[in-house]
């Protein structure tokens, strides 16, 4: 396999191997090339071997492969190279389908020549999908029968996927929703600053209000919990909405009546109080003070005692 002839012993042992090798030496030329990388890429060695890497994939000149056998040849340093973040080697499988790989990239132990083994992840990676797809699948059944509505969104607000609930909760079908600024469900889009920004401690967070909007423009509240996940190197914010404005719109109304009613209460010329069924005192009406002389506070709780007579306690 090498291109002297010290190393041909080694060439059926390289050619044996069930992953792609790559030596290149210290211009970049490629002094060994086996079987399984002849195969994957369509170039025979003979075609390869004297040549520079790049001359026969020119499309990684300015990706990170070609970073990092620099580094390897110059500073001998080691790099691993995923599918999932680089742009790797234009190869194909058996069955003409794009053959997924990953990369790991070492100077050789003479100092003087670069490394490159190439694995074959495409089975893992399909087997991983389906699981993932499975998960998927059980995840969707769960959160498609929840009451709120559930969105998960990219880091920059991207809305990725919805839940059923999701229309019933604000009128927007999954279809317009997909792809849209999670914006266009706030009513102010700082509201949700906090869970996309990162700036608070945990990936999980206790719930907050915001205002939002549903697709007819009524106003809606929602207490809104999120957390934040990894899938393929990228960060999402999955968001559960619950619709609080009926709770909301009642709290303000008792706040109302209960305005009302202690309007009502400091305006009649009565002596008025109330307390519980221990005879501990929480209210006391102005007139009370007015006519007992002594501050609210001193007749809270059991104090309002000091201004009945002894003989009638």
């Amino acid at each position: 396999m090498l291109g002297n002839g010290s190393a041909l012993a080694f060439e059926a042992v390289f050619d044996d191997l069930d992953v792609g090798v790559v030596v290149l030496d210290e211009q970049r030329s490629i002094v060994g090339w086996n079987n399984w990388i002849a195969r994957a890429s369509g170039v025979s060695r003979q075609h390869a071997l004297g040549r520079d890497l790049l001359d026969i994939f020119p499309a990684l000149r300015d990706t990170r492969l070609s970073i990092v056998v620099d580094d390897a040849l110059q500073v001998g340093s080691s790099s691993i190279l995923t599918h999932t973040l680089n742009k790797l080697l234009p190869l194909r499988g058996d069955d003409g389908q794009e053959l997924l790989h990953n990369i790991v990239v070492r100077p050789a132990s003479s100092g003087h020549h670069c490394l490159i083994q190439i694995s074959d992840v495409t089975v893992s990676v399909a087997r991983e999908r389906v699981l993932r797809d499975r998960q998927n699948a059980r995840y969707h059944a769960i959160v498609d029968s929840a009451p709120d509505a559930i969105i998960t969104a990219a880091v920059d607000g991207t809305i990725q996927w919805v839940n059923g609930a999701c229309e019933e909760v604000f009128g927007y079908t999954a279809a317009e929703l997909v792809g849209q600024k999670i914006d266009v469900l706030l009513y102010q889009r700082e509201a949700l600053d906090a869970a996309f920004s990162g700036t608070v401690a945990s990936s999980k967070a206790a719930a907050i209000q915001v205002a939002g909007r549903r697709k007819t423009g009524e106003l809606a509240y929602f207490g809104v919990s999120f957390g934040r996940w990894r899938a393929e190197e990228r960060l999402f914010i999955t968001t559960i909405w619950r619709d609080v404005t009926e709770r909301i719109a009642a709290e303000a109304a008792l706040r109302e009546s209960e305005g009302r009613q202690r309007a009502l209460l400091e305006a009649l010329p009565q002596l008025v109080w109330t307390c519980g069924p221990n005879g501990v005192c929480d209210y006391f009406n102005p007139q009370w003070q007015t006519y007992t002389g002594a501050t609210v506070e001193e007749h809270m709780g059991c104090g309002w005692l000091r201004a009945v007579h002894a003989d009638d306690r």
